[in-house]
């Protein structure tokens, strides 16, 4: 596989479905934690939120990215 030589960017979507008998988005959303650690792995460098993505989700993101942050030496 070749290296690129580029920041990667992840803009997630909720992964909420749409119920046409409904007529509305599915209010069930799928645990996002798990994508952005595995978008960090991949090497990742800059992540955000696209379609109903809400603002607890994007806590989410930041506490794990957080959590990969070099931790600062006093």
């Amino acid at each position: 596989m070749n290296k690129i030589d580029r920041d990667l960017i992840a803009y997630p979507n909720a992964a909420v479905t749409w119920d046409a008998e409904k007529r509305e988005y599915n209010s069930e959303r799928p645990s996002i934690a798990p994508f952005i650690r595995s978008y960090i792995d991949a090497g990742i460098k800059y992540i955000g939120g696209c379609c109903h993505v809400d603002p607890n989700q994007i806590r989410t993101m930041r506490d794990i990215t957080d959590e990969y942050r070099p931790s600062e030496r006093s």
